[in-house]
């Protein structure tokens, strides 16, 4: 029995590893926006090809601003009469907001940049 587990999860192991380079190779070769998303401490070669995935063609956002709505990194305005009001915009990309979060997390716990400020 614990041979055919330990012949399971060498097996595993060997796939997982067979498609990490594969998704790094992805990464290193993308013609969009991965290989420059990788040049920013904290983004990996995944959360760079998710990043690019999720953004598809970064001119249909007219500027940088109509992006971090997308990405729900920034909140959303909302007007009526004199008022205006702000809250977590609804609206929005969940999955680019999950892995650019998380991007940014990495950078805070791990690169020097934010000590510098």
């Amino acid at each position: 029995m614990d041979d055919c587990l330990d012949d399971t999860i060498e097996f595993l192991d060997r796939k997982i590893l067979q498609l990490d380079r594969e998704i790094k190779k992805m990464a290193t070769t993308d013609d969009r926006y991965a290989r420059h998303l990788m040049t920013i401490p904290g983004i990996s070669y995944y959360a760079a090809l998710l990043i690019s995935a999720e953004i598809a063609d970064i001119n249909r956002f007219s500027d940088y601003e109509h992006l971090c709505s997308y990405a729900k990194l920034i909140p959303g305005t909302y007007q009526s009469g004199d008022k205006q009001y702000q809250r977590p915009d609804m609206k929005g990309n969940d999955m680019l907001n999950w892995i650019m979060i998380q991007c940014t997390h990495v950078h805070v716990q791990y690169c020097d940049s934010i000590r510098h400020l």
